[in-house]
């Protein structure tokens, strides 16, 4: 899932259930719903079917998701499964669904490819991690171990949605089959050797890691660049001026926003302080969820980043917007 596919969930402007949950566990999905739900300080919404959040649940688990998220509104839903587990189990009603984890999830569920060969069957094995989907396997045998062989079998099998390769090679062969790779492969697929003797799962984990640490830091020099140019906004009423004159091409923001608050209208451009509406025309929102889905309906590029990030935008929030003129 990618942050412009709840461009349509987002129009609305209404009331909408969020709730994140960890699947791990041995408790069955309705006991992780009903405990979730029954902490709402205002009971749970007459529209609201437990059976739907439920059966994300379910459908997380089923994929070996470590999480869902689920957001619901009186005229539909939506639930998306988790690479890694909340922080803690949220349900909560808001006039935008609470965004951030979700986001910041998206950013590290990347698609990915582990390639393992054993030189004594001559039996490549490869499980392919797609977003937000089950995992696939497939096994290929080859005529022999050399390292131009591996590579091409592996080239084929690469899905163009593929961002990171880890193969697990004898490692006096290793450096031969990245070097034919790396050439071979997109530039934005980031191919990483493992060594027979490391767990083949932990380090396909860290290689992912590793990718969008790298996409992150990437992110934020790009946002000092374009600040050199004069092309950025920092702070929150900078940034949600900047969303509502439609100037953005990109938001960054860091999950402290959320304490923030600002107001909010139906269109995405009616974003602001109190001051900026008529009497009860907007509705105070969470900073974070106002200014993402400003964003996003926009068709802006978001960025989640790290609290306390190094060389950030000040008050953890700032844009890329439209040069001047």
């Amino acid at each position: 899932m990618k942050p412009s596919d709840l461009r349509d969930f987002l129009q609305p402007l209404a009331d909408t259930i969020s709730v994140y949950l960890s699947v791990e566990g041995p408790l069955p999905a309705e006991e992780v719903v009903s405990v979730a739900l029954n902490a709402l300080p205002d009971g749970q919404p007459d529209w609201l079917q437990r059976s739907a959040v439920e059966t994300a649940v379910e459908d997380a688990r089923r994929i070996h998701a470590a999480g869902v998220c689920f957001f619901g509104r009186s005229d539909g839903s939506l639930a998306a499964p988790l690479v890694d587990p909340p922080r803690f189990d949220i349900a909560e009603l808001a006039p935008v669904p609470r965004l951030v984890p979700l986001v910041e999830t998206m950013h590290r569920d990347v698609d990915h490819l582990v390639v393992h060969f054993d030189p004594t069957t001559r039996l490549l094995e490869f499980a392919r991690f797609p977003e937000a989907a089950e995992a696939t396997s497939w096994t290929q045998e080859i005529d022999s171990g050399d390292p131009a062989e591996i590579s091409q079998a592996i080239i084929r099998d690469v899905h163009t949605d593929t961002e990171v390769v880890v193969v697990s090679v004898p490692d006096e062969i290793a450096n031969a089959v990245v070097d034919r790779l790396d050439p071979a492969l997109p530039p934005t697929v980031k191919v990483s050797a493992v060594s027979p003797d490391e767990d083949l799962s932990r380090a396909a984990v860290r290689a992912v890691a590793d990718f969008t640490a790298v996409a992150t830091v990437q992110a934020i020099r790009s946002f000092r660049f374009m600040e050199s140019h004069g092309a950025v906004v920092e702070g929150l009423a900078e940034t949600a001026l900047a969303l509502a004159r439609g100037e953005v091409t990109r938001l960054f923001l860091s999950p402290g926003v959320e304490e923030m608050t600002l107001y909010a209208g139906q269109a995405p451009t009616e974003l602001g302080s109190a001051d900026n509406f008529a009497s009860g025309a907007g509705l105070e929102v969470r900073a974070s969820d106002g200014l993402l889905r400003s964003a996003i309906l926009q068709g802006v590029m978001v960025q989640v980043t790290p609290d306390h990030l190094h060389d950030g935008p000040s008050e953890g929030v700032g844009a890329t917007v439209l040069p001047a003129g």
